[in-house]
């Protein structure tokens, strides 16, 4: 099966499995999700953090009830996704009805001076905290919105700046007017992968390189001790999706590994060297 959502920079599927302990503090949520029945699950995300996630339970209204009852009980200070909250969340339970989904939303604020400290960053000078916690931004962003919930046969989850811009995720996943099984970089990483896995990743080279490139260079330079090299500032390049794939197959009694790195995405991160000598 595949995402026919946006066609983000990242993207992710998984066939068998849970989803993320998000809220592990709230054990009884999470095993109502457990004993929801999940099937498979797949993804698309861009980073900061934005796309659109679909699982697939025996019981998908258990599920939404149980991830409702998760963004409910968290309150400030407390690690979402890795990331401390600065402030309850904000959530309201049925606020969106559309399609046929009937969806909560969450807005999540980040913390990230205390996700710093928390980290190991206390020793830190507090000049070299608040670089980092910069830094990590470009990661995370400065916060998290999701509308969750279900048709009543699928689990959804968008992550996105607004409900326009959601609705547009969804939109693009129930018309599959961007499916990156239409996309011939998709089809060339794919074939060369195992036709059934556990678990199935997709990377779009160029902008993953680029997003964990600058990721690194402003955590280097918010080093205290100075780094005795000239750190980089990468260049904005576009290119064409080339995608780096990896599988896991898990089988009784053995498992196995595939890995493909296509010549293409070597070419798109080469456009990104080039472009950093000639500046």
């Amino acid at each position: 099966m595949s995402l026919a959502g946006p066609v983000a920079k990242f993207h992710q599927f998984r066939t068998r499995g849970l989803p993320s302990d998000d809220a592990k503090q709230n054990k009884g949520a999470f095993e109502d999700m457990k004993k929801a029945g999940p099937e498979w699950w797949f993804q698309s995300f861009q980073i900061p953090p934005q796309g659109l996630q679909v699982t697939h339970y025996q019981d998908a209204a258990k599920a939404a009830a149980a991830q409702l009852k998760m963004m409910q009980d968290l309150k400030e200070g407390d690690s979402f996704l890795n990331v401390a909250l600065k402030g309850k969340p904000e959530v309201k339970p049925d606020a969106e009805n559309y399609h046929g989904f009937k969806l909560n939303f969450v807005s999540l604020t980040w913390d990230l001076d205390k996700t710093i400290e928390d980290q190991g960053g206390k020793l830190l000078p507090e000049e070299t905290r608040k670089q980092m916690a910069e830094a990590m931004k470009k990661l995370v962003g400065e916060g998290n919105k999701n509308w969750f919930g279900t048709d009543g046969n699928s689990y959804l989850q968008i992550t996105a700046k607004d409900w326009d811009t959601a609705k547009g995720f969804l939109d693009e996943y129930l018309s599959g007017s961007t499916a990156i099984s239409k996309q011939k970089a998709y089809q060339d990483t794919r074939k060369q992968l195992p036709a059934e896995s556990t678990m199935l990743d997709l990377v779009d080279a160029l902008p993953f390189i680029q997003a964990m490139g600058d990721y690194m260079a402003s955590t280097l330079k918010a080093m205290p001790v100075p780094i005795p090299f000239p750190i980089p500032t990468l260049p904005k390049v576009k290119g064409n999706p080339s995608y780096l794939g990896a599988a896991i197959t898990l089988e009784s009694g053995k498992g196995s590994l595939d890995f493909w790195l296509p010549a293409s995405a070597v070419g798109e991160v080469r456009k990104l060297i080039e472009t950093m000598r000639k500046e």
